[in-house]
Order: C-alpha cells, then sequence, then structure tokens
C-alpha cells in the first residue's frame, strides 16, 4: 500500500502503511471515505462494521473463512489452523470457545459478534481495515487487548481508517492528529 491522501469536510488526512487514522465523520461522508479508501488501496480489506456485518445463519467459524473465497482462493488447512490459533489469543477457556465457533452468528451477543468480526478481518490478512468507530463501543476491555494484540502480530502492516464519532483506545495503536494535515 502507497501512502493514501483523503479528504473530508473538516480537512485532509494521509494514511500510511501500518498507519492508523480516525476521523470523527460521519453519514454520507462516512460512506464516501471509506469507499475511496477501499477503491484505492489492492489487496485484501478487514471490515469491523458498527453493526451486523456476519450472515446470520452461518457458526462463527463459517463467517471467518467465508470471504476468503472472495479474495480469490477457497480456505485452505492453513486458513482453519490460523483461526484456531487465532481463537488461543481470545482468553477463553476450551468449551467457550468451541462454542463460540459452533455458533450461528445470529444467537451471538452484541460484544461476540464484534469479536467474530475482528477474527474475520485477520483471517483476510488486509492492506486496509475499514472500520466503523461504533465496532469498538461493545468490546469488553479484555477482548479489545485480546484483538488489538492479535493484529499488533498477525497484520503489523495494515493501515486502519476509523470514521465515525467515537475514537478508539489507546490499546490500538492510534496517536493524536499524526496523520491530519493543516487544512
Amino acid at each position: 500500500m502507497s501512502l493514501l491522501s483523503l479528504t473530508y469536510e473538516g480537512g485532509a488526512a494521509r494514511l500510511q502503511p501500518g498507519g492508523r487514522l480516525w476521523l470523527p465523520v460521519s453519514g454520507h461522508e462516512r460512506e464516501l471515505l471509506f469507499d475511496t479508501a477501499a477503491a484505492a488501496v489492492a489487496g485484501p480489506h478487514g471490515w469491523l462494521p458498527g453493526e451486523g456485518g456476519l450472515v446470520a445463519n452461518l457458526r462463527v467459524w463459517e463467517n471467518c473463512l467465508l470471504p476468503l473465497s472472495y479474495f480469490g482462493r477457497p480456505p485452505a488447512m492453513a486458513d482453519e489452523a490460523l483461526f484456531q490459533r487465532l481463537l488461543d489469543g481470545l482468553a477463553m477457556s476450551m468449551p467457550d470457545r468451541a462454542a463460540f465457533a459452533a455458533s450461528p452468528a445470529g444467537s451471538l451477543t452484541p460484544r461476540l459478534r464484534r469479536v467474530a468480526c475482528g477474527l474475520r478481518a485477520l483471517l483476510a490478512r488486509p492492506a486496509l481495515l475499514l472500520a466503523e468507530s461504533e465496532w469498538f463501543g461493545r468490546l469488553e476491555e479484555v477482548d479489545a487487548l485480546n484483538l488489538a494484540g492479535l493484529f499488533a502480530e498477525h497484520c503489523p502492516h495494515s493501515a486502519w481508517l476509523v470514521l465515525g464519532s467515537r475514537r478508539p483506545a489507546a490499546c490500538w495503536g492510534f496517536t493524536d492528529d499524526d496523520n491530519r494535515e493543516a487544512s
């Protein structure tokens, strides 16, 4: 990924590979910025939606592996093994972990849906992570710390674009205004 420059109502911003950018925009402007970023960055993208984002009648593991088919290849044994290693990083007991992976997405709590979306994004090995700031809101602190660690380990070069009113917690590696340009 090369440097990505974005203009928005509040000014201009740049996003570098491995960079973290949060912009407090919403509505149509948020949609336009997400579309612009997705079109400008080649390769798989991770998506962390504020609500929804999963196929309700598919189990968590199916939801996490399904998008790999959209990136040009069916999931392989290595992807399934990575999914299991990612589950190891969630600090769940083995019975809770097995139940979580086998649960239909529609039966999950909002918190666990966020965790499942995080795992799905990790499996994509994205060049760019597009996140609605609301995604961060229903994670418990332990979830946020575990997922932030997994993203740092498995996707250190992914650029993050987070749009919405809520600024992500410090554990996600966001720094104040380092990617915004003076208007």
